[in-house]
């Protein structure tokens, strides 16, 4: 009777062991799972972010960079990125939003001297994106930009003087931007300086092209 009382009893403890060994597996299979379902859905946004991102050339706001490029002493490097990151966000999502925190983080990168930011601050200013349309505006800009060596901004600026938008118009002054902008590989502006140099007296273009010597001396080669 004894043996059997502890036969049942040792019984009764395997059982208890079994059902916790299938709850311990269960547990850690549907933990496992969990974690392996959070992992994928992370690693599917993450793709969905890279896809964006190499959609419209530009990465995703990265919120954990955002403080610091957004920040008053922040690098114009950083502020000038998250500018255009917001740029390409604004295409996706047509939030009017992403256009003013754009704007405003170039502005600080281009007071710092930042030129490429000076350079995108002349591209807004042109077509009035997130700001209204301010053709001397757009010129004070690429003219701060193409000083420091940026051929993006030497063309605009020739193909402003050439047309007097934001500027009075000078042929001379058009075709000296647009040749500094052309020694720096700018084919759009070599093709515009050659139609350019048929509207020009000799004498113009002789003063063009002594100007241009001179401030290519000044200007830093991008």
């Amino acid at each position: 009777m004894a043996a059997d009382t502890t036969l049942i009893g040792s019984l009764a403890v395997l059982s208890f062991l079994s059902f916790l060994l299938v709850a311990s597996i269960t547990w850690i299979a549907f933990g496992s799972f969990a974690e392996d379902e959070l992992l994928l859905q992370k690693t599917r946004d993450r793709a969905f972010d890279a896809e964006q991102s190499l959609a419209s050339g530009y990465p995703a706001v990265a919120a954990g960079n955002e403080l610091d490029a957004e920040s008053s002493d922040g690098s114009p490097l950083a502020q000038y990125r998250l500018a255009m990151q917001y740029f390409s966000q604004y295409d996706h999502t047509g939030d009017p939003a992403d256009l003013r925190k754009a704007h405003s983080l170039l502005l600080k990168s281009a007071a710092k001297g930042h030129s490429k930011a000076q350079a995108e601050l002349g591209n807004s200013y042109l077509a009035g994106r997130g700001v209204v349309q301010d053709f001397p505006l757009a010129a004070d800009w690429y003219q701060k930009a193409a000083q420091s060596g940026v051929p993006e901004a030497m063309y605009e600026l020739g193909k402003m003087a050439k047309s007097g938008w934001g500027m009075e118009q000078s042929l001379v002054e058009a075709y000296v931007w647009l040749n500094l902008a052309s020694a720096r590989g700018d084919m759009r502006a070599r093709n515009l300086r050659s139609q350019l140099i048929s509207q020009l007296t000799n004498e113009e273009l002789m003063e063009a092209q002594r100007r241009s010597r001179e401030l290519n001396q000044s200007i830093p080669q991008s």
